[in-house]
């Protein structure tokens, strides 16, 4: 398998930390292994990094456990914090993206170094009913457009989508 890590391009969004990786698919998931190229400077800010793992046929990749062992290479003034853009796996036949949007980190958002991460394909198989409600007071609606982005536990779900009434 092809693991690509994208570390988002936040100010201080890169780690020194020991960042590891386990896949869950559908026939079988893999070892807890830990995400190093010898001799490169992985998870900077903004930057994209290739790791190689080598498994058995572990099926469709239906969710990826990434975290990291909060230490730091750097002096006492950095911290182990990182912000994961997305993950992507990918085997000889399918590519599978999985969208983190968060920090991974003992003092920020919710302060937790590990998460479980959904594919794309996850996302979009869930569908959501969306009740608005309108004072009923003059000039309380719009004839404007009026957009929804929906934020969870697992991060942000997609882009802005335009709401349109059903009734």
């Amino acid at each position: 398998y092809t693991i690509k890590t994208t570390t988002g391009d936040l100010p201080g969004a890169g780690t020194s930390a020991g960042v590891f990786i386990q896949l869950h698919g559908s026939k079988a998931e893999s070892k807890r292994v830990a995400l190093k190229n010898h001799g490169e400077v992985n998870f900077e800010r903004g930057q994209k990094d290739v790791f190689v793992l080598k498994e058995l046929d572990l099926g469709e990749i239906e969710s990826v456990t990434v975290s990291h062992d909060n230490s730091s290479t750097f002096n006492a003034r950095f911290d182990a914090d990182w912000f994961l853009d997305q993950v992507t796996v990918r085997d000889s036949n399918s590519e599978w993206v999985f969208p983190c949007r968060r920090w991974l980190s003992k003092t920020k958002e919710d302060r937790q170094t590990r998460r479980t991460l959904y594919s794309r394909a996850a996302e979009a198989n869930i569908a959501y009913k969306v009740t608005t409600f309108t004072a009923d007071r003059p000039g309380a609606g719009t004839l404007g457009n009026v957009l929804i982005q929906l934020h969870g536990q697992r991060g942000t779900a997609g882009p802005f989508v335009e709401l349109r009434n059903t009734s």
